[in-house]
């Protein structure tokens, strides 16, 4: 549900997935003084399985020249459905999966939806419309929710090479005054509570030195190393030293612009061997270029190797 002024400035190319009875994309062109030159409005049901409620804004949507309605659209698959085409806006108000109550596949879902909606974008932006909460972003506050119990767009979104770059108040009551009526509550053609305090969250390709989070990526690993025989540093503060100038080398050649190490191990010991080991919290964080935890510990492994050549075996 994208706020109307993300829409209201002669767009020329907009698409709509995940519609249930086609509403918002009737409230939303009524709000608007000026009409996409464009407009591909989508729902995943065909007509056969869709609420009832959808028929008369459909028949009303079709009399408008520049609005296509498509039935039987997977919001997974649109990069090949729509080969070449290039959008302003890619819009997915409240995505969820049918088997609602397993937070695991709607993160797959809206994973899926990431991965094929970012070949239909160039300058423009991905909006998801979530009650407030789902998104796991500080945006959800008074309504946080804990982390396992998010849809976690932004480690989504990371991991397709997309950056949230802003956090709105979605329109619901401006919408409902001109007909808005989200369908999908347990599956049915009715509404569903929580919808006058949903936010859009607004998503674009990375572009570093250009495109900037609202909210950053952030990664946090803990590393254990030895200090090789023969090569230790005179001090525990220069080992120190020498793996964070380490750490943010390999970070900044991969976009990370921050890494940060604190100034004293969290663990600290010594085998039987003689070898000292010391343990080390690595914080990575990056407003530019998006990673998700699987690429933060893709760099931490990154790290490791390159301590390992170092004068220090690291491991986790």
């Amino acid at each position: 549900m994208a706020a109307p002024e993300n829409f209201d400035g002669g767009l020329n190319t907009v698409l709509v997935v995940g519609e249930g009875n086609f509403s918002w994309t009737s409230a939303m062109l009524s709000c608007c003084t000026y009409k996409p030159k464009h407009l591909i409005t989508t729902s995943y049901e065909d007509e056969a399985s869709g609420p009832p409620s959808a028929a008369p804004h459909v028949a009303a949507l079709t009399q408008i020249s520049c609005v296509q309605v498509m039935r039987g659209v997977d919001a997974t698959q649109i990069a090949s459905i729509f080969v070449g085409q290039v959008f302003d806006r890619v819009v997915f108000n409240f995505p969820q999966h049918p088997d609602r109550r397993k937070i695991n596949l709607h993160r797959t879902l809206i994973s899926a939806f990431f991965s094929s909606a970012k070949h239909l974008i160039t300058d423009g932006y991905i909006c998801v419309t979530l009650l407030r909460g789902q998104g796991g972003t500080p945006a959800d506050e008074p309504y946080k929710r804990s982390a396992g119990n998010t849809y976690d767009v932004t480690n989504l979104a990371a991991a397709s090479g997309l950056i949230l770059i802003g956090v709105e108040p979605c329109p619901y009551e401006l919408l409902a005054s001109h007909g808005y009526a989200p369908t999908g509550f347990r599956g049915q053609d009715r509404t569903f509570n929580g919808l006058k305090l949903a936010l859009v969250h607004k998503f674009a390709l990375a572009q570093p030195g250009t495109v900037r989070a609202c909210y950053p990526s952030e990664g946090l690993h803990d590393v254990c190393f030895y200090l090789l025989d023969g090569l230790l540093p005179e001090s525990e503060s220069d080992a120190l030293i020498r793996i964070t100038e380490t750490a943010s080398k390999v970070c900044k050649a991969h976009g990370v612009e921050e890494v940060h190490i604190d100034k004293q191990p969290f663990d600290r010991f010594c085998d039987l061997d003689g070898r000292r080991s010391i343990g080390v919290h690595i914080f990575m964080r990056s407003w530019e270029t998006p990673f998700s935890r699987q690429q933060s510990a893709l760099l931490t492994e990154r790290i490791r190797q390159a301590l390992a050549h170092d004068s220090f075996d690291a491991h986790g």
